[in-house]
């Protein structure tokens, strides 16, 4: 008898152990608006990847991030500013206001490009130096990486 009740102890324990072991999730909670937005501000991303094409000029568009909702940056030729609105991991981008000076051949290419995508842009995930932007159902976003200014 006594081995029988300790075998239904045993038993229970275990069953125990992997009703709980099943509740952990592996899958990080998503991260809400003002944390995401603490990720971005007073940093200048430097845009790495456009989609599925690497960025190869000396000179590589970048943003920075304001508090009050603005976006600054480079497009690669062009200085620009806008709005962005950020719920979450949802990001879009309003029309954006540009420097107008004549960039041809491959560098008006790449801006052209950039704004280009950055209009379509609907998500977001964000690390302490890498951001991802990505355009609806295409999983291969455009890359960003957070550009520490360098010593020159």
């Amino acid at each position: 008898m006594k081995r029988y009740t300790m075998g239904i102890v045993a038993l229970t324990l275990m069953l125990g152990m992997v009703m709980l072991a099943g509740c952990g999730s592996k899958e990080a909670a998503p991260l809400n608006t003002e944390t995401i937005k603490s990720r971005l501000l007073d940093k200048k991303w430097t845009c790495q990847k456009m989609v599925e094409r690497e960025v190869r000029s000396e000179t590589k568009p970048y943003m920075e991030f304001k508090a009050d909702g603005t976006v600054v940056g480079n497009g690669g030729c062009n200085d620009f500013r806008g709005q962005y609105t950020l719920d979450a991991e949802d990001i879009s981008f309003g029309p954006l206001a540009s420097t107008r000076k004549a960039c041809m051949g491959a560098l008006g290419e790449l801006e052209f490009s950039f704004h280009t995508l950055l209009s379509k842009v609907d998500r977001l995930q964000v690390e302490e130096d890498e951001l991802l932007l990505f355009i609806g159902n295409n999983p291969v976003p455009m890359v960003f990486t957070v550009d520490d200014g360098g010593l020159w």
